[in-house]
């Protein structure tokens, strides 16, 4: 992937690598990609919604719920 340029190792219990592994997030299917997946949700929920449409669909991500 294009502007990846920063190397990360983590230590992992076997009940969180297991986890990770089981993990079904955005299409990731790499420890890397789901970490980068992680990440990149971490990063939305930090940030604050511009405007009530944004904070409605970070609502029903957060929820769950599907809006299609």
């Amino acid at each position: 992937m294009v502007g990846l340029s920063k190397p990360l190792s983590v230590r992992l219990t076997d009940e969180d690598a297991t986890f990770l592994a089981g993990l079904e997030l955005d299409g990731a299917t790499t420890a890397s990609d789901k970490v980068r997946a992680l990440i990149r949700l971490a990063r939305q929920r930090a940030e604050a919604p511009a405007g009530f449409a944004a904070a409605l669909g970070a609502s029903h991500d957060l929820l769950g719920f599907g809006l299609g």
